[in-house]
């Protein structure tokens, strides 16, 4: 009886690698499924990087661009309008140019009340002469 196996240590062998077996794919099922979370994590994760930093970016510049929008209407109305601003530099400070049609009677200088001019009112015509 030395070469010879015997039949029920042969069905136990089998079903101890058949136990192994199982317990390797259920090992295996595991891994995979920790993979999949993880990586669910990190795309997760990354998309809220993302969307914290695009609203970081626009809560941070939406007050200068609600300005430079303000500042644009203001600009396309005077073009509208036919008035054209120009702004240069001079040896004594800023020089800083109006040009539009012909201003009704009724433009004045504003002064503060030292004399200064501190500012101008004009009147333009309405476009349908009115």
């Amino acid at each position: 009886m030395s070469g010879e196996i015997d039949p029920p240590s042969l069905v136990r062998s089998s079903a101890g690698i058949e136990s192994i077996r199982a317990s390797l794919e259920q090992l295996e099922r595991s891994i995979s499924y920790l993979r999949h979370l993880r990586v669910g994590g990190v795309l997760f994760l990354m998309t809220l990087a993302a969307l914290l930093g695009a609203g970081g970016m626009a809560v941070l510049f939406w007050p200068p661009y609600q300005r430079a929008q303000q500042a644009q209407r203001f600009t396309d109305l005077l073009a509208a309008s036919g008035i054209h601003a120009k702004i240069s530099g001079q040896n004594d400070g800023m020089h800083f140019i109006v040009q539009g049609p012909e201003a009704l009677r009724g433009t004045a200088w504003q002064k503060d009340d030292a004399g200064y001019i501190v500012g101008a009112e004009f009147i333009y015509p309405n476009q349908n002469g009115q």
